[in-house]
């Protein structure tokens, strides 16, 4: 069945072996364990945090309309946010399986999540906990060669919200500034009619890319407003957290990136290695998930167990079973 996988035997164990090692590392560091639905109503449309039209839906025996879970992160945090009585903040490990309408990068459509998230702390050293704990899972699975790839969806965001660009012209260009594509930004500017100062800072953005300090040095002194610029202090203060705890090496910049601003809130990141094509743990602050006056703010990171898995095989881990 393309993008739905079967497991058997060696891969069978090799899936349980990783999902029973991370389970234990966090209940280790006491998040409570957090299970949802594979199937729920079709409840997405207020919430554009969702693209309702990349999920899979069909119709209950009783005339309303059911879907398969997209996103295991957005129903955490709707059910965390429903209980009101429970002291803040909250640290859940969730696991469950999401499901996609059209298959990605890796040709999946079925993906067995697990990770964490910790609800209630917008903090910075919230933020830093969970790179932390996404690259020790990664140690704790015996995967040493990787990155983890930060960014903030402000940097960027905070000067294509300058230019009030149409919905279709804004993906041209978010495109063309991570392609270093100065030809196509070139067009952009004469139709927008954008100041030269705009048009550095998207032509910069490509070489603010690698480790550390020269990098953030070099985003601050780039960042044309002021919300560019707190997006900047708050990478800047994650990152001293993080070097501070001795996690340094495992770390790179790239202020290019540009993740989906209706989900992502704040920090971005994933984790990348040369084993497999795509990010093993994505993750980041989304805030967005819910999209009340008194919602819960979430920071937080997903592995993807099928990349994992792949990744086992592509380093010729065995393990026992």
């Amino acid at each position: 069945m393309k993008g739905f996988n079967f497991y058997f035997g060696s891969d069978c164990n090799k899936k349980i072996f990783i999902e029973e090692k991370l389970l234990q590392y966090f209940s280790e560091r006491k998040f409570q364990r957090i299970e949802v639905p594979s199937v729920h109503y079709y409840d997405f449309e207020a919430n554009p945090a969702i693209n309702v039209n990349s999920t899979i839906r069909a119709m209950d025996t009783d005339g309303s309309m059911i879907m398969l879970c997209p996103d295991i992160s957005y129903l955490v945090c709707q059910y965390i946010n429903g209980l009101k009585n429970i002291e803040r903040p909250i640290r859940v490990a969730h696991k469950g399986r999401d499901f996609l309408l059209v298959a990605d990068e890796s040709g999946d459509r079925e993906r067995t999540k697990i990770g964490a998230d910790i609800i209630g702390d917008d903090s910075a050293e919230a933020e830093a906990e969970m790179i932390i704990m996404a690259i020790e899972s990664m140690r704790t699975l015996g995967i040493r060669d990787f990155k983890v790839e930060l960014s903030h969806v402000d940097y960027l965001g905070g000067i294509l919200k300058m230019c009030n660009f149409s919905p279709s012209d804004y993906g041209k260009v978010t495109s063309a500034i991570e392609k270093n594509d100065r030809f196509t930004l070139q067009l952009i500017q004469a139709k927008y009619n954008l100041s030269d100062q705009i048009l550095r800072a998207f032509e910069k953005t490509d070489d603010l890319c690698g480790e550390g300090d020269g990098v953030l040095t070099a985003g601050k002194k780039n960042a044309i407003n002021e919300t560019s610029l707190n997006a900047i202090e708050r990478l800047i203060k994650v990152y001293e957290i993080l070097t501070e705890k001795g996690y340094r090496k495992y770390l790179l910049f790239d202020l290019s990136l540009s993740a989906n601003p209706d989900y992502y809130s704040g920090i971005v990141f994933k984790l990348l290695t040369k084993y497999s094509n795509a990010p093993l743990v994505g993750g980041g602050r989304c805030d967005n998930l819910t999209r009340c006056d008194e919602g819960d703010t979430q920071v937080g990171f997903s592995i993807n167990i099928n990349e994992l898995l792949r990744t086992y095989n592509a380093m010729g881990i065995k393990v026992k079973g």
